[in-house]
């Protein structure tokens, strides 16, 4: 094979992996780099061209290409809103206390489904049944105060 075939099939398969890459993510992964190896391997398809000219090109095109994504998307991705994690979106809601918070023993609620062990806030006895409010979580534990 000569080194213009070689080049061929190299730009081809970086090009395929790239896009399979692209097609398989989430997110905008290597869709520079996809762009990239196409555009050299149009430049590899004039076997007059020398091959270091195709790897400085995929790099130029590649840079270019993110640069301009990053431009184009960067107020969407920065104006983005975090979500709320399941137990964060808990804050401020009242639940059933389903077991007694004591100052030495945890008390249980239940959050879709999922239990959770719950701390008073001011290190007071809850009894069971009552509604209490989430006003922080702080590791695996909710810190709750009665809901009034």
């Amino acid at each position: 094979m000569t080194p213009y075939i070689i080049m061929l099939i190299i730009w081809g398969a970086i090009f395929l992996l790239s896009l399979i890459i692209e097609i398989c993510t989430d997110g905008l992964v290597s869709i520079w780099f996809t762009g990239g190896a196409f555009v050299a391997l149009i430049v590899a398809l004039f076997p007059q061209v020398p091959f270091w000219v195709s790897i400085i090109v995929f790099f130029v095109v590649s840079l270019a290409i993110f640069l301009l994504v990053y431009f184009l998307w960067r107020d969407k991705l920065r104006g983005a809103k975090k979500a709320k994690l399941n137990a964060n979106a808990a804050i401020g809601k009242t639940f059933l206390l389903l077991e007694p918070i004591t100052e030495d023993h945890p008390g249980i609620i239940k959050n879709h489904g999922v239990t959770w062990e719950c701390v008073s806030e001011h290190n007071e006895t809850i009894v069971k049944g009552s509604r209490v409010e989430i006003v922080n979580l702080i590791g695996n534990h909710y810190v709750v105060k009665i809901h009034s």
